[in-house]
């Protein structure tokens, strides 16, 4: 595991292989590319609002976020979202 901080898109509607049942990043920095989100009762929103516990079923397409996790084999368990 290592850090991850990258900023991008939040993406649900992707192609298969993907999982479209998963939030995705999707980023243009460091040659590009998309990992799959995982969340837990640790991650955390950051907004205009302050900062809560994140519920993914209130992110919308595309949103333009920066996300803070670890990296695993399986994609991002995500500790910070920043809208």
């Amino acid at each position: 595991e290592f850090t991850f901080e990258q900023s991008g898109q939040l993406l649900k509607s992707v192609p298969a292989p993907l999982d479209s049942n998963r939030w995705h990043l999707v980023f243009a920095e460091n040659g590009g590319g998309f990992v799959p989100l995982f969340f837990s009762e640790t991650s955390m929103c950051m907004s205009g609002d302050g900062e809560a516990m994140c519920n993914p079923d209130t992110f919308t397409e595309a949103t333009r976020v920066s996300i803070q996790g670890n990296m695993t084999e399986a994609g991002v368990d995500v500790v910070r979202i920043t809208q």
